[in-house]
């Protein structure tokens, strides 16, 4: 923390408080700087007498949540890298005809990379605009597009799942463990459909037969 950085962004908060005299688990409660998953796990872990390992299982969360970001931009890399070539190859004989050369070749070249990164960095304003308004329809549709939303689907599953399985592992209830589970999913639609299983569960039914009667999102 004395360091500076991310970790004194997110744990300075607890700490102050700590300081105060408040315990560990109602300094993650009451720190604005930590999401409830966290604050849940922590309550959980030190009634249970075992802060170190739901630190550490909070760790792999961290670590799960920025491993989905890096294998989505992984995914979209080679095709991105497709589209750009596809713009510049056509506009190499430019270099060696009559008229050509450097500035006729640069600008054949970088105009529809301009014209498509433009519309690239339009779409994601238009993107979180909408989600903002109205994440999960928004998150619906991302699920439907060819490639990216069977990606999405599935990395969002990954990192609900084992923050469930760290929630429900360290005590948690397996209502508020299903309903924190889902918050903890980036992509809305995907966290919707742990809040559904929790209510089925609630309901009376199984957690396996809950998810099995999710039409196949997780």
């Amino acid at each position: 923390l004395a360091q500076g950085g991310a970790g004194k962004r997110l744990l300075g908060p607890v700490l102050a408080r700590v300081d105060k005299g408040e315990t560990v688990s109602d300094a993650f409660r009451e720190a604005g700087s930590v999401t409830r998953l966290e604050s849940a796990v922590v309550a959980a872990g030190a009634e249970a007498g075992s802060l170190p390992t739901s630190f550490e299982r909070l760790a792999d969360i961290f670590e799960s949540r920025a491993a989905a970001k890096l294998k989505l931009a992984m995914s979209l890399a080679y095709p991105l890298l497709l589209v750009h070539a596809a713009c510049v190859l056509p506009a190499v004989p430019t270099l060696v005809q009559d008229k050509g050369g450097l500035f006729p070749f640069l600008f054949e070249a970088l105009t529809p990379i301009v014209v498509l990164w433009g519309v690239c960095i339009g779409s994601l304003l238009l993107y979180r605009s909408s989600r903002a308004a109205n994440p999960r329809a928004v998150d619906t549709v991302v699920l439907a597009i060819p490639l990216i939303g069977t990606i999405a689907r599935k990395t969002s599953a990954s990192v609900a799942l084992r923050a469930l399985a760290l929630l429900y592992g360290n005590g948690v209830n397996i209502l508020k463990a299903l309903a924190l589970a889902g918050e903890t999913s980036p992509n809305a639609a995907v966290g919707a459909v742990f809040e559904q299983v929790s209510d089925r569960v609630n309901d009376g039914e199984d957690v396996g037969a809950a998810f099995a009667g999710t039409g196949g999102v997780i």
